[in-house]
């Protein structure tokens, strides 16, 4: 996918009866390089061990729960006999440098911050808003937990102006298209030349699913299958930065 990227989670899996590693070494950093995962932070004690990572936009969720805890069990079982193993818990949620509130804050304001000129054609834009309090978790049978959100932006082709009619139509061919792919949508903003979105997102999607599917979904409504440019954006967003969770980690002894 030619587009931008910016894909960041914490996950938690949970040992089967307490237990103690020590320290997490960082030296498990490089086991995850081949699968595109990049650790940023990793902390654990008694009960869990706790990562944040960089993941690529071709992996969806489920597949990077089970390559995390596939490699790190595969580790500790060499480096401690003892190791009870992890249950079949588990937390994976988005994060990014801005948390919801923050993001849905800024899709709701682009239009009143933009350099439109024609008071009429803004009033007509803002319009063309959608803002909704949207539960993103969900579970699984046994008990994990997933909590993803993405913010997505898509660019019209040719970076072609559109107006209040096309807008409209823009507009509801974006709300079928989540609804097709089962993203909830949290905000979507029209603006003149693009659209941005906030959504929730299945875990069996990769991001890059996600914009695509958007892109080709609602292409199909609107019966024009290259309306978006090639690419676009996506980016994960949390119920707090991730500046906060990597402090934290650091704080109870981790890195």
């Amino acid at each position: 996918m030619a587009g931008l990227t910016k894909l960041y989670f914490g996950w938690q899996a949970y040992f089967k009866t307490p237990w103690s590693l020590g320290q997490l070494p960082e030296t498990i950093k490089p086991l995850y390089t081949p699968d595109g995962i990049t650790l940023l932070s990793g902390f654990t004690d008694h009960e869990k061990v706790r990562f944040i990572f960089e993941a690529p936009d071709s992996k969806n969720p489920q597949w990077l729960c089970s390559r995390l805890k596939g490699r790190l069990n595969h580790f500790i079982k060499q480096e401690a006999t003892t190791f009870p193993g992890f249950t079949r818990s588990f937390l994976l949620e988005s994060l990014g440098q801005n948390d919801r509130s923050i993001v849905s804050h800024y899709v709701q304001n682009q239009v009143e911050a933009s350099d439109l000129v024609d008071p009429l054609y803004r009033k007509r834009m803002k319009a063309f808003r959608f803002h909704e309090e949207v539960d993103a978790r969900t579970s699984t049978s046994h008990g994990g937990r997933y909590e993803l959100v993405l913010h997505v932006i898509l660019v019209i082709g040719n970076r072609h102006r559109i107006f209040s009619q096309e807008a409209r139509k823009v507009f509801n061919a974006l709300v079928d298209a989540c609804e097709v792919l089962r993203c909830q949508p949290y905000d979507i903003s029209m603006m003149p030349d693009h659209a941005h979105l906030m959504v929730s997102w299945p875990s069996e999607f990769s991001a890059e699913d996600v914009l695509e599917g958007i892109k080709r979904e609602s292409g199909k409504g609107m019966r024009r299958t290259a309306y978006w440019q090639d690419g676009g954006y996506a980016g994960t967003v949390g119920p707090y930065k991730m500046s906060i969770a990597i402090e934290k980690n650091r704080c109870l002894g981790g890195w």
